[in-house]
Order: C-alpha cells, then structure tokens, then sequence
C-alpha cells in the first residue's frame, strides 16, 4: 500500500463516515478549484452529496491541500465506501458508475447554463473558446 493509502475494509462504520464526509469537502474543494461550482453552489452541492452518502452531518476536519488534475482516484474512494455501506450494489459495475455519476452531478451546472455559456462564447468570441469551454467542463 502506498503512503496514502489505507485498508479501505478495515474501517468502522464511524470511522467510513468521517472519512466519506472527509472526501465530500476535498470533493467540494476540486469543483471550487477547477470552476465547476460557485462559492454560493457550495451549500446546496454538500447538502446534496451527504444526502447521497447518507451522512447526518459534513465533516469537522478540514481537507488536505492537494492539487489533482482529476477526481477521479477521489471518486473510486467514494463510491467504494459507498457500496461498503451499501448505498447500491457494489458488485454490478453498472450501478458503480451510475453512483459515481450521481456524486459529480452535485458539482456540475446545470445543462441550461452550459449551454447558455457556449452559446455566448460561440457567438461572441469563436467556435474554439466555445470547444474548449466544453472540453473543460468534462475534465
């Protein structure tokens, strides 16, 4: 096991919580870093991210700096404690992306407003900013 990494099975469900309530804040912290979410976002998309873990309350430790290009190692850990917890049925692969899915959801705009800010990068700049914008957005 590298450095950071920890047995994943050998937490207690308290234990679990706090770390999935952990990774709800370096979670949130990636969308605010990488413009996904708005500070004002931030409420409603932690409220919605413990309602899909199942968490009564966000965490009181506050996350470690950390600078991933992607959520994606983050992501794993989620939904791996997620299926501990048996938030879905971790053995169908299917439903692991779904839930996954779900868990990015909580950070992403909504569709009306990316579309909203192609269409006005694509007007009032180029096709290319618009591209990018998009190209951005899916990390």
């Amino acid at each position: 096991m590298a450095k950071n990494e920890f047995d994943i099975t050998s937490l207690t469900p308290e234990q679990r919580d706090a770390r999935l309530a952990l990774d709800v804040e370096r979670l949130l912290r990636f969308g605010r870093k990488h413009k996904l979410i708005k500070d004002l976002d931030i409420l409603v998309a932690r409220n919605t991210l413990l309602d899909l873990l199942a968490l009564a309350a966000p965490s009181e430790a506050k996350p470690p700096k950390e600078d991933p290009e992607t959520p994606a190692a983050l992501l794993d850990e989620m939904v791996e404690l997620a299926a501990q917890k048996e938030l879905f049925d971790g053995a169908v692969n299917q439903y692991r992306i779904n839930f996954e899915t779900r868990l990015m959801g909580a950070l992403m705009p909504r569709e009306s407003e990316v579309c909203k800010k192609f269409r006005k990068l694509y007007v009032k700049q180029s096709i290319i900013l618009g591209s990018r914008f998009l190209a951005k957005l899916s990390i």
